[in-house]
């Protein structure tokens, strides 16, 4: 991968893991239900209570963009990943313990409730790290 800075007019990219497009919300008031939704915008939360139940620790109206991962152990597993998005009521319960989801964030959409797509992409990827900070979040 180039290092930081490398590519002309400050492009940035993110390597494609195996998994599935996503974005989380966090409620913008609480209580209220975390969301979860694929790129085409079925949301998919049930199938992914593991995930709920980590984003429901963030605070409210936060957006994040990134790619849905299942770790089997040993590598990414695009097909144990399609087990949990087919899977429903105890059954996601049983494969959220077997096989348990994990979120790649590489963008920030809305943070407090505020939306910022007008904002450079180096301000949310700062906004991003940030909570990653305040919130010590860290892989998986």
């Amino acid at each position: 991968m180039p290092a930081p800075g490398a590519l002309p007019g400050g492009l940035m990219f993110q390597p494609k893991s195996r998994g599935y497009r996503a974005l989380p919300f966090t409620p913008e008031q609480s209580p209220g239900p975390v969301l979860v939704q694929r790129r085409r915008g079925n949301l998919i939360q049930t199938r992914f209570p593991d995930l709920v139940r980590a984003a429901g620790q963030l605070p409210e109206g936060l957006v994040l963009d990134g790619e849905l991962v299942v770790w089997d152990g040993e590598h990414m597993s695009f097909e144990a990943l399609q087990r949990r998005a087919a899977s429903s009521g105890r059954t996601a319960g049983r494969l959220a313990q077997e096989l348990p989801a994990h979120f790649i964030a590489f963008d920030i959409l809305q943070n407090d409730g505020r939306d910022l797509l007008d904002e450079p992409h180096s301000a949310r990827r700062t906004a991003l790290e940030d909570k990653f900070t305040q919130y010590r979040l860290a892989a998986p």
